[in-house]
């Protein structure tokens, strides 16, 4: 029974079928035949799921309230699945965990934040801290378009290269003593 359960929270549902169809004997060949995938897919997808099963095991690792994201089916797909695997050697094993923390400290890439902000809604969640991020990021980008505007006239004002040199140099001290 805790094999089961094991298996039902570390595993996709495609691994599942893969570990179930390979348990009633048949061959990589025909577990690959009856997926649409290739004998050597259907291997590897097997011995992906069935050590991510033993470190849970070796680790003692319990297993989480709420939904896994082997089972949430916006992963199955290539970004996806990438951030999927990078969640999961997080420890970040339920959407319930990951909602539970602030995005920033999450240690995962600005896209992949994105992809679960826009994920975590559609199960009722949040991820923490996002809307403030998000909210910076308008303003920062709004003072970057100034910025540029006002350096493509500031340049157009100054003809020599050596005064555009010095020009740099200065705002370059200023963002430094900043």
């Amino acid at each position: 029974m805790e094999l089961e359960k094991r298996i039902s929270f570390a595993c996709t549902e495609k691994e599942e079928k893969i570990i179930r169809l390979r348990e009633s004997g048949l061959t990589w060949k025909e577990i690959g035949k009856e997926l649409g995938i290739g004998w050597e897919g259907a291997r590897t997808k097997y011995n992906q799921a069935l050590d991510r099963i033993k470190r849970m095991i070796k680790a003692n690792e319990e297993i989480l309230e709420g939904r896994s994201i082997m089972r949430v089916s916006e992963f199955d797909n290539e970004k996806g699945y990438m951030f999927r695997f990078i969640l999961w050697e997080k420890g970040l094993r339920t959407l319930e965990k990951i909602a539970s923390i602030p995005w920033n400290e999450l240690g995962v890439s600005r896209s992949c934040a994105l992809f679960l902000a826009e994920l975590l809604p559609k199960y009722g969640l949040q991820l923490r801290g996002w809307k403030s991020f998000k909210e910076e990021y308008v303003i920062v980008q709004d003072l970057i378009k100034e910025f540029r505007e006002w350096w493509r006239e500031s340049k157009n004002k100054i003809l020599r290269d050596e005064a555009i040199l010095l020009l740099k140099q200065g705002i370059r001290g200023i963002v430094n003593y900043e």
